[in-house]
C-alpha cells in the first residue's frame, strides 16, 4: 500500500502545472526604420503581462535626424510607439484604434548597447531608462494584450546597424526569473531524489530484518 501511495504521490506532482516564462527575441535591421510603414514579428503567443526590452544598435543621417520607432501592437488595435531619437532621448505614444494618439512621456534616456524597458503588469505601465531607472511609473494604461511588434521610421533615416527586441512574460527578472526558469528541473530533481530516498529506506528496514 504504501508504494502504491508513493506512486500516487510522483503522479500528482508531475501533473501539477508549472509556469514556464515564454520568450520572444529578435533583431530588426537598420534598413526597417528607414520605411514609415512597420514591419511587423508575431509573438510567439499573446502577452497580458510583459516585459518589452529594447537595445539600440544603429548608426543616424544625421541629415533626416529623424526617430527610430519600435511599435507594440494588441489584440484590440490600439498600439504603442516606442520612439528614440539620435539625442539619446525616448518618447512614448500611445495609439488608438480609431486613430487618436497622446504623448504619454518624453523623458525617457537612452544609451547604445544598453536595453530601454518598458513593462507591464495588471493594466500598469513602467518604463526604465538604459541605467535601469524608472521614467515611468505605474501609468494606468489597462489591458495591452501584446500580440506583434514591429519597427519603422522615415526614408534614409538610418545608414547602418540594428534594434533587438526582447518580449518576455517574466516582468520580474533578476534571482526570481533565475529560480523560475530552473523551477521544472528543480521538481523532477526533487520527486527523484524523494523516489531513491523512499527506496533506500525501504532496502534498509528489510536488510535490518534479515539480520
Amino acid at each position: 500500500m504504501k508504494g502504491k501511495a508513493l506512486i500516487i504521490i510522483i503522479l500528482l506532482c508531475l501533473a501539477i502545472p508549472v509556469e514556464v516564462f515564454a520568450k520572444t527575441l529578435y533583431s530588426f535591421p537598420y534598413g526597417v526604420f528607414n520605411s514609415s510603414t512597420p514591419t511587423y514579428k508575431t509573438t510567439d503567443k499573446t502577452y497580458k503581462n510583459w516585459k518589452v526590452s529594447i537595445t539600440i544598435h544603429l548608426t543616424w543621417n544625421i541629415s533626416t535626424n529623424q526617430d527610430a520607432k519600435i511599435r507594440l501592437n494588441s489584440t484590440s488595435g490600439d498600439y504603442i510607439d516606442i520612439c528614440f531619437s539620435s539625442g539619446g532621448t525616448v518618447s512614448i505614444w500611445i495609439i488608438s484604434s480609431s486613430g487618436s494618439a497622446w504623448l504619454l512621456s518624453n523623458a525617457g534616456k537612452w544609451e547604445a548597447d544598453k536595453p530601454v524597458v518598458i513593462t507591464l503588469c495588471d493594466g500598469y505601465l513602467d518604463a526604465f531608462h538604459s541605467n535601469g531607472t524608472v521614467w515611468l511609473d505605474d501609468f494606468v494604461l489597462g489591458e495591452f494584450d501584446l500580440n506583434a511588434y514591429g519597427g519603422h521610421g522615415v526614408t534614409n533615416g538610418f545608414t547602418a546597424g540594428y534594434v533587438t527586441v526582447e518580449v518576455d512574460s517574466n516582468i520580474v527578472g533578476g534571482v526570481t526569473q533565475g529560480i523560475m526558469e530552473w523551477l521544472p528541473e528543480i521538481l523532477v530533481l526533487a520527486v527523484i531524489l524523494s523516489v531513491i530516498g523512499a527506496l533506500l529506506t525501504k532496502v534498509g528496514k528489510r536488510l535490518s530484518k534479515t539480520i
